[in-house]
Order: C-alpha cells, then sequence, then structure tokens
C-alpha cells in the first residue's frame, strides 16, 4: 500500500509519523521520569507538544531525512536520525529552560536525555518498519 503512493504523499506520511512520534516522545518522558513532573508543570508546558512535532519535522527535513530512500538506507542513515534527534532536543531544551528562566517551574534537566533516547528509537523504528513494510 506504502509503495502505491505518491512521492508527496509518502513524505506527507513521513512527516506526520514524525510528528506524532516526537509528540509521543515528550508525553512519555513526562511519565517515564522518575522524579516527575508536578502537575502545575505539566499544565503550563503543554505547547512543548506541539512545538516537538513541528520542530522534529523541520530539522529532519533540513538533515535530508525524507529524500533518503528506505531501500538503500543504511547505518550513515540511522547515524543521521540519531544526530536529528539530538539537534531536535537540543533546541527544544534551549526553548523550555528559557521560558522556566521567567516562571519558577521545576522542570528535571533529565528529561532531555530521555526525550532524545525516545525520540532517536521512535524514529529510527519506524523507518525500520516502513522499510520492512515495503520489502
Amino acid at each position: 500500500m506504502i509503495d502505491q503512493l505518491n512521492r508527496p504523499t509518502r513524505y506527507a506520511l513521513a512527516m506526520l509519523v514524525d510528528a506524532i512520534t516526537a509528540s509521543m516522545a515528550v508525553v512519555l518522558t513526562y511519565y517515564l521520569n522518575p522524579r516527575n513532573f508536578e502537575e502545575a508543570t505539566a499544565g503550563q508546558l503543554w505547547w512543548l507538544i506541539l512545538i516537538a512535532g513541528v520542530l522534529a519535522v523541520m530539522v529532519f527535513s533540513l538533515a535530508g531525512l525524507y529524500r533518503t530512500i528506505l531501500r538503500f538506507a543504511g547505518a550513515r542513515f540511522f547515524v543521521k536520525v540519531i544526530l536529528s534527534s539530538v539537534i531536535v532536543t537540543a533546541v527544544l531544551a534551549a526553548i523550555t529552560f528559557g521560558y522556566l528562566r521567567s516562571v519558577d517551574l521545576n522542570f528535571p534537566r533529565s528529561s532531555t536525555i530521555t526525550f532524545a533516547m525516545l525520540l532517536s528509537v521512535g524514529a529510527a523504528c519506524s523507518r525500520l518498519f516502513a522499510r520492512y513494510y515495503i520489502e
């Protein structure tokens, strides 16, 4: 089914999957953090879910992850996925901690590492699943 779609539709589908993956990584980071966020923190940082999805699509697009043909993607491609995920995490952390300077909220810094790992694994697994499905 995926292999029968035209190229712009496949790009849009990949971007949608990446946006959902990044947004879910933010939500899972909240639940997986051992120190857990306070309820007030989670209520005031809901916008991170939206920004994470948009930011992931922008960085992945600039890195050229949507132009790569999955059948020929090797280890270099997946290293690029991990590096792009780290860049998304760094920018999202800068935005978050910049916002938190003006607001007195308890936000654990270790959540950035958790988010980076979840985004890297999620983006890589979605591409591996697509590759398996196409072949």
